[in-house]
């Protein structure tokens, strides 16, 4: 079996959509196939991301989706692969009707509502605001998985947090690639703000750590890189505060109490939902993080994880992999 992937990583689009197409060949296991990445030569080195796992990749040099489509053509059309997955932002209709009759099976995996996709499958795990509507956009399908029922991760069953509620170790994650170093402010802000914190354990992407300034001694601050083992270091923490991004299913899947701050429009709607449901607390500034924080007691955090619990389970991705390999 050959499977193709359209993915890029940089400094605009992070590192969320490289590691989730990681997770869901998760699927493809049993099969050991061989797997080509197709990405933009201003990607930074994916090959620095597949720690010694067997994997092609093809660059490409392009302007825009018309010029992306044709190279990108041409190196699938030489593997004929049976699945082509395809993960990127910049990606439409328009690229994958070019696209789609050197390829078995197109796969889209998406997070916006607006645009409109010929595929074969497509995958769209956040919160949906209008699936009838979206629906209507997706054209030629077999298959469609809407909703946190079909979140892509790795569905064996990982370690839940269990800590007792209280405010000694923060976890911050800003991103892949924290353009606006609010990783570093944050830090800041909880030197200075509360006298509970022992440890703050910051998960970095593709940036060096910030030169920080220890302002509070007492304060032991870790740089750590972000990896397959995130979940693990994860639920070491009390506290986890981040953007909206992929994050936020991270925080599900542990049930670790978080404070979330969306960092792009489309993050809002994921955590304006999952603040709804109970799931986090969703705030607009970093600088509502200290007052935040004196927010949490044994009780939040005992509804908090309640409800992530209920929002999304381990097996979102057994139930796509039974649709998608009976092709």
């Amino acid at each position: 079996m050959k499977i193709v992937v359209r993915v890029d990583i940089s400094k605009e689009v992070g590192t969320g959509h490289f590691f989730r197409v990681m997770k869901f060949l998760s699927i493809f296991k049993k099969f050991r196939p061989e797997i080509f990445f197709i990405s933009k030569k201003n990607s930074l080195n994916l090959k620095n991301f597949f720690h010694g796992k067997k994997i092609i990749v093809k660059y490409i040099s392009v302007r825009n989706q018309k010029e992306d489509a044709i190279e990108s053509k041409k190196i699938i059309n030489t593997i004929k692969p049976k699945f082509l997955i395809v993960d990127n932002y910049f990606i439409n209709s328009s690229w994958e009707k070019k696209i789609r009759g050197v390829c078995e099976n197109l796969i889209v995996i998406d997070d916006n509502e607006n645009k409109t996709h010929t595929c074969d499958y497509y995958i769209n795990h956040n919160f949906i605001k209008n699936k009838k509507n979206l629906k209507r956009k997706i054209k030629s399908y077999k298959k469609i998985f809407l909703g946190p029922k079909f979140l892509i991760q790795n569905y064996k069953k990982k370690n839940l947090h269990t800590r007792n509620f209280q405010i000694k170790n923060i976890a911050i994650f800003m991103g892949g690639y924290d353009k606006l170093n609010f990783t570093k402010k944050i830090i800041n802000l909880l030197q200075h703000s509360n006298e509970e914190i022992e440890e703050i354990n910051a998960f970095i992407g593709l940036k060096v750590p910030p030169k920080i300034i220890k302002i509070n001694r007492k304060i032991k601050i870790n740089f750590l890189p972000f990896s397959e083992k995130f979940q693990n270091l994860l639920i070491k923490n009390d506290i986890l505060i981040s953007s909206g991004g992929t994050i936020l299913w991270d925080k599900c899947l542990t049930n670790i109490p978080s404070i979330t701050i969306p960092l792009a429009d489309n993050q809002k709607y994921n955590s304006i939902m999952l603040n709804k449901l109970g799931g986090t607390v969703t705030i607009k500034k970093i600088e509502e993080i200290p007052k935040t924080i004196k927010l949490f007691n044994g009780k939040l955090v005992s509804k908090m994880k309640k409800s992530t619990n209920l929002i999304c389970d381990y097996n979102g991705l057994n139930r796509i992999k039974k649709e998608i390999l009976k092709c």
